[in-house]
């Protein structure tokens, strides 16, 4: 597998107040529970791995949040995909969670551990209305499981402390 979404959270946004995750990282009791367990595949790093279910499913009540927990993943993939448009930006504002005053002027966080090319890499940015006021990219690494820091921005100071190519991502 060359890419998998391992992670995903979301604070402050729709009906979401606190960090809510939703994880596609599975575990195992025994190492022939591994092996009898189709729907998974494995991230391979150096010295660990990290098992990662290939579908999932998100189920519960009416009203109890599942629409706009996909709506938060659009949303990070939305600000993604199109963060060259400076335009589009603007007009795709922050969505806080309403229902408690004080959240109305803290920022929306959302967050996303994935892996491609057998490396995994966490990135995640706060948002404060159209602002994004903090980004990260990490390079979470293969013995300790540390992070390397790849890139920073603080509101529009932009700091890339590593090449984001393939040549420099072992």
């Amino acid at each position: 597998m060359k890419s998998a979404l391992i992670q995903f959270s979301v604070e402050n946004f729709l009906s979401f107040k606190n960090r809510v995750t939703f994880s596609m990282e599975t575990t195992y009791s025994s190492e022939k529970e591994k092996l009898e367990s189709c729907p998974i595949f494995q991230v391979w790093l150096k010295s660990h791995k990290v098992f990662v279910s290939k579908s999932a499913f998100i189920f519960g009540a009416n009203a109890s949040g599942k629409s706009n927990f996909l709506a938060a993943m659009r949303y990070m993939d939305m600000k993604v995909e199109k963060s060259h448009d400076i335009d589009f930006l603007r007009k795709t504002k922050q969505n806080p969670f309403k229902l408690d005053k004080n959240t109305l002027t803290k920022p929306s966080f959302f967050e996303m551990i994935f892996s491609s090319e057998s490396k995994i890499y966490r990135y995640n940015f706060e948002i404060l209305w159209e602002n994004i006021i903090s980004e990260n990219l990490f390079r979470i690494g293969t013995k300790d499981i540390t992070s390397k820091q790849l890139l920073t921005r603080k509101n529009q100071e932009i700091k890339v402390f590593d090449k984001l190519d393939n040549n420099n991502t072992k």
